[in-house]
């Protein structure tokens, strides 16, 4: 497989959303290594993957253990030298990810673009996030999977750990900033996310797999001020949406 980049596209019940995807990336489909993930949906999105309605290199249909178990999945089916990882419903930017096949992109660090989130968002929840970085990861999820590019050879294998639910992208971030992978930054807006993800719900759960998460990967100091930041993060996000 010749193209540069692959995206891995998780789905279930989301037929709607994957045509809305899907007609944002044909205009340069050419250049894509496409992997369609179906959990096994009851909304016609598995008959219309069997009917080839979208017509990905990969489709993968069947019962898994979540978003991440999918994205680890797709994956593993797919062979081009940088991934990108969508849900159903996102809108790729065309103009960021034409920036993606310069030959001189470097394809041994992530690329990290700005994203768009789209209405309705929730209170606290910003327009927008910006490329970064730098160590706010060890606080804060300021990087979302939808707006990083990564070097296939420099990701674990598999990427995400299934056995966080909503935060496996924020703990595979945080583990390679630790471990002093480098980033490229760009200006460009790469992705509009769609509504609803599981990490803006802010319910106490969420902090508890934070917790979990970053007990596993931070260090010192850090590591034992998590329980009062996490407890005061959660406090500050219930009194917002009130």
């Amino acid at each position: 497989m010749s193209r540069r980049l692959a995206v891995v596209i998780p789905c279930l019940n989301a037929l709607e959303g994957l045509r809305t995807t899907w007609a944002a990336l044909q205009p340069v489909r050419a250049h894509l290594e496409v992997a369609i993930v179906d959990g096994g949906s009851t909304d016609g999105l598995t008959e219309a993957l069997l009917a080839g309605e979208f017509e990905a290199d990969h489709v993968i249909i069947g019962e898994d253990q979540g978003i991440y178990d999918a994205m680890n999945r797709g994956w593993a089916r797919t062979s081009a030298p940088l991934v990108w990882f969508l849900g159903a419903g996102d809108v790729p930017d065309l103009a960021g990810l034409r920036t993606l096949w310069s030959d001189g992109i470097d394809l041994d660090q992530l690329h990290i673009f700005r994203v768009e989130l789209l209405p309705p968002r929730e209170a606290g929840v910003p327009d927008h996030y910006p490329a970064r970085w730098d160590g706010s990861l060890v606080w804060r999820h300021t990087t979302h999977h939808q707006g990083v590019v990564y070097p296939r050879h420099r990701l674990p294998q598999p990427p995400f750990d299934p056995k966080f639910s909503v935060l496996a992208d924020y703990g595979l971030h945080l583990e390679l900033f630790l471990s002093g992978m480098q980033a490229t930054l760009h200006g460009e807006r790469l992705c509009a996310v769609q509504p609803g993800g599981a990490s803006r719900t802010f319910q106490a759960q969420l902090y508890w797999e934070e917790w979990r998460m970053k007990k596993q990967r931070l260090r010192g100091v850090s590591r034992w001020l998590q329980p009062v930041w996490l407890v005061g993060k959660y406090g500050f996000k219930r009194l917002r949406l009130r």
